[in-house]
């Protein structure tokens, strides 16, 4: 479980900085970032969920 989730970090950092090297500039710069920002927020609250429910399994 350790393992996953340390993948799943691992993948979400890749893409946070592929996505803030490939964000293009100019205002769509700006509303695509808030999505991914959302993105980020969702797949924390994910991983978190998911790290809490193995967890509580093992138990």
């Amino acid at each position: 479980a350790n393992v996953l989730t340390l993948l799943i970090v691992q993948i979400i950092t890749t893409s946070y900085k592929l996505g803030s090297t490939l964000d293009p500039p100019g205002k769509t710069s700006r509303s695509g970032k808030i999505v991914f920002y959302i993105l980020i927020g969702v797949m924390d609250w994910l991983i978190t969920l998911i790290f809490f429910a193995v967890n509580i399994n093992q138990l």
